[in-house]
C-alpha cells in the first residue's frame, strides 16, 4: 500500500458469487411495464356479479367478460400474496390444473394471472351451483341421483389421479352440478 493515498490492496471476499448475487438483488427493482399495463390488467375485463363460493383462502365470483358477454367463475385470494409460500401454493394449483387435458367432469380452466396483490383463476362457469347448494336448499337427493353425481364425480377424480393430481379437498361444496348439460 501506498502511503499518501495512492492504491489500496482490496480484500478478495472468500466468496465472490454469493457476494454478486447480494449486490445485483438489492440493485433490482420493479418498474412499471413499457407496455400498456391495463394490458395486464384482466380483471377489469369482467364485471363481478355475484359471490358464489369463499373459504377462508379464497373467493369464486360469478363474471361476465365485457367483450363477449359470457359467464365465468373467476377464483380470488382472499388475501394477498404476502409470502413466496402462498405464491408458491397459487402456482403449484395453477400449474397442475393447467396441465389436465379437458374431461366432462372436470371444470375447466381459461387462464391465470396475478393483479396487484392477488392471484386469480378464470375457470368454467357451471350453472347449477354446487351439491352443498343443492342439498342444504332441498334435502335428501333421490337413489338415482347420488349414484349419477357418485359416477361422474369419481370418473373426474380418476382423471385428476391418472394425470398424478389429488384434489386435497372433495367435498359437496366442490362438486358442481351443470343443469344447461346435464353433468354433475
Amino acid at each position: 500500500m501506498a502511503a499518501h493515498g495512492g492504491s489500496r490492496a482490496i480484500a478478495r471476499p472468500s466468496r465472490p458469487f454469493l457476494l454478486s448475487l447480494q449486490v445485483l438483488s438489492t440493485a433490482l427493482k420493479r418498474t412499471p411495464s413499457q407496455l400498456a399495463p391495463a394490458t395486464f390488467a384482466f380483471a377489469a375485463g369482467f364485471d363481478f356479479e355475484a359471490l358464489v363460493g369463499a373459504s377462508p383462502r379464497a373467493q369464486v365470483w360469478r363474471a361476465r367478460h365485457r367483450g363477449s358477454g359470457d359467464l365465468f367463475a373467476i377464483k380470488r385470494t382472499a388475501s394477498a400474496l404476502g409470502s413466496r409460500a402462498v405464491r408458491d401454493r397459487w402456482s403449484r394449483e395453477v400449474g397442475a390444473v393447467a396441465s389436465l387435458p379437458p374431461h366432462p367432469h372436470l371444470v375447466g380452466q381459461m387462464r391465470a394471472w396475478q393483479e396487484g396483490s392477488h392471484a386469480f383463476i378464470q375457470m368454467e362457469f357451471v350453472p347449477g351451483g354446487s351439491l352443498g347448494d343443492l342439498v342444504r336448499a332441498g334435502g335428501a337427493l333421490p337413489a338415482a341421483a347420488v349414484w349419477r353425481v357418485a359416477a361422474h364425480a369419481a370418473s373426474g377424480l380418476a382423471a385428476l389421479h391418472a394425470a398424478g393430481v389429488v384434489h386435497l379437498d372433495v367435498k359437496p361444496d366442490n362438486i358442481y352440478i351443470d343443469t344447461a348439460q346435464g353433468r354433475g
